[in-house]
């Protein structure tokens, strides 16, 4: 909880909860997403990801989600999981026939893992996935895993639209 208020305050948003005795506590997790304004003054909606599959692999479920929307609302199809072996499984079940990620986007700051190196390892068996690697705690180790070949973008958290957009771009050259 304290995460979810940490992010939506930067996001000027707001973490808001009911509760009913025996029955349970909803956390709802509000922020305003404005249009960004083109040169003409129109707003934008960003790239278009339509029919387009996107793996997150974040264990704070806040993040993902804010991320899963945004990828969402530019027509993606967005696969959320919340660990490794998700990720993984999600990853194999594609790779075995199933559709296809277009990208996958992976927090480096997994609970209780080495994510830099799962991020080799996929790396190394799935050399055409582009790897978007995600960081709140620590970007410059995710800039040298790219520079290293590891990944192809950078997403600090919490994103901002720019990032993002920029990460989407470098997903569109590697494809």
């Amino acid at each position: 909880l304290a995460i979810a208020s940490r992010l939506a305050a930067m996001m000027s948003g707001h973490v808001s909860v009911s509760s009913t005795h025996g029955k349970g506590s909803t956390f709802t997790l509000r922020f305003a997403h404005r249009l960004r304004q083109t040169a003409r003054g129109r707003g934008t909606r960003g790239p278009d990801l339509s029919g387009q599959r996107m793996l997150i692999v974040d264990d704070c479920a806040p993040a993902a989600a804010v991320l899963a929307r945004q990828l969402s609302a530019w027509g993606a199809q967005v696969e959320c999981v919340h660990g490794l072996e998700e990720g993984e499984d999600a990853l194999w079940d594609s790779m075995a026939g199933g559709p296809e990620f277009a990208a996958m986007f992976l927090d480096l700051s997994l609970s209780g893992i080495d994510a830099t190196a799962l991020a080799v390892r996929i790396a190394e068996k799935i050399e055409a996935l582009p790897l978007v690697l995600m960081s709140p705690q620590d970007p410059k180790a995710a800039k040298a895993a790219v520079s290293e070949g590891i990944g192809i973008a950078v997403l600090d958290k919490p994103f901002a639209l720019e990032g993002l957009e920029k990460a989407l771009s470098r997903i569109a050259e590697a494809q």
